[in-house]
């Protein structure tokens, strides 16, 4: 049929794809490569046709330091926090606990191996948490929605950066880096010396 010189009525029914079609491309079996869940893995143990595996050690994980059972910093990383500070601190796994349920200064409790926190106050943060919270957030926030309004990263990524918009990004990195080094430092969170602006 030629689908110029078909009436309306038979180009409406031979070319529209019927609702089974479209239902089938949404739900074929997960063997399909045209299936839409299939495009991602979900066995990260398995290696099939090209998908990489995703190493599930390798997710961001979150600790908390106590110190004469008080929380006094909180760091996340993807490596084994003893390769990050002294193995002869204590560092608790709290990943997937949010700052309601740990936070800096928190009492921190040990029963038979099971830690809890608490605030020990009726509101679930501390004054020091919540200045350390601001303070982050503020310097941090500021430089980034300036990098990310100038739109640095995508004229980098495009080539169409200048020598100068380049040594800023450099810079930029540089600086995000030493801003998540800062809960290293000795006196943190009660002193802390806070990376220059670039």
């Amino acid at each position: 049929m030629d689908p110029y010189r078909a009436s309306r009525a038979e180009r409406s029914t031979s070319f529209r794809p019927s609702a089974r079609k479209a239902k089938d491309r949404i739900t074929e079996k997960p063997g399909s490569p045209r299936a839409f869940w299939n495009a991602y893995p979900k066995q990260a143990n398995t290696k099939s046709a090209g998908v990489p595996v995703i190493n599930k050690d390798m997710s961001m994980k979150k600790y908390a330091r106590v110190v004469d059972g008080k929380v006094d910093n909180i760091y996340e990383t993807v490596n084994p926090i003893t390769e990050e500070f002294p193995a002869d601190q204590l560092w608790i796994d709290v990943t997937g606990k949010s700052s309601a349920e740990v936070d800096y200064d928190y009492n921190a409790v040990n029963t038979d191996g099971l830690w809890s926190f608490n605030s020990g106050f009726p509101w679930p943060q501390t004054a020091l948490a919540e200045q350390m919270r601001i303070e982050k957030g503020r310097r941090l926030d500021s430089v980034m929605t300036q990098v990310a309004s100038s739109g640095l990263q995508f004229k980098v990524d495009l080539g169409v950066a200048t020598a100068a918009e380049q040594a800023y990004l450099i810079a930029f990195k540089e600086y995000c880096v030493a801003f998540t080094q800062v809960n290293k430092q000795p006196t943190f969170p009660l002193s802390v010396v806070w990376p220059e602006l670039p």
